[in-house]
């Protein structure tokens, strides 16, 4: 949670993120175009809404009959981050600049790496 200059309270990361930017005109986190910004608010939320879902599900999986399965998925939600980065030619989500989708999904990652590697004993590919 942070406090705004309008004594309202803004929560949840990626929306505290977004009124940074929004509300610093200096910030080039968010790009200027109208589609880059969707495409960088279309990263956030597959990163909400199908990869930390994915994640979760496998990490927290005791059957592990279906952690092939449940792998598979996640791979899957990751493979979207590859693709963009081969769409944009890197070195970041979208190309040359560093965003607010390479803020976001930075803190995932790390503990999507490191929870995989200590508690189910996978790398990821």
């Amino acid at each position: 949670k942070i406090p705004t200059e309008e004594n309202a309270v803004v929560y949840e990361s990626a929306i505290i993120c977004e009124y940074l930017c929004d509300t610093r005109p200096d910030s080039t986190l968010m790009p200027t175009d109208a589609i880059s910004r969707a495409q960088v608010r279309l990263l956030n939320d597959h990163c909400d809404t199908v990869l930390t879902p994915a994640q979760f599900t496998f990490f927290m999986n005791k059957a592990e009959d279906k952690d092939e399965e449940l792998s598979a998925g996640l791979e899957a939600a990751l493979m979207v981050y590859e693709e963009q980065l081969e769409k944009t030619g890197g070195p970041y989500l979208m190309g040359e600049h560093f965003t607010l989708a390479d803020v976001h999904i930075l803190p995932f990652m790390l503990r999507l790496v490191v929870s995989l590697r200590q508690f189910k004993q996978y790398g990821l590919p």
